[in-house]
């Protein structure tokens, strides 16, 4: 992704094909494997597996990232939980509900 955002700010105009993963990596496979020689049906066939397993990739990444905010959401409702419980004992001010953790 930081790739893309680097591409996108040097070449300064729109290009479709930065935004999908699976194009990105077809038409770059394919430059790639034309350059070393192969042979152009090879290099279609090799382009096309290579865009097939960034999909699934994309897929994988995208649910770890699902399972990740679900994870964290649990373990800051917790955290926040407990400094409720603390703040309120210690003071008569109540802790913003809205509050986002400092990283």
């Amino acid at each position: 992704m930081g790739l893309t955002d680097a591409i996108k700010k040097a070449v300064r105009f729109d290009v479709p094909i930065i935004g999908c993963v699976k194009c990105l990596t077809f038409w770059c496979v394919l430059t790639w494997t034309i350059f070393h020689g192969m042979n152009i049906v090879h290099g279609i066939a090799l382009s096309l597996l290579m865009a097939w397993c960034a999909l699934w990739f994309e897929l994988a990444m995208g649910i770890a990232d699902t399972y990740y905010l679900r994870v964290y959401e649990k373990y800051y409702q917790d955290q926040h939980g407990a400094e409720t419980t603390e703040d309120a004992s210690s003071s008569a001010t109540e802790p913003q509900k809205d509050a986002v953790p400092k990283l």
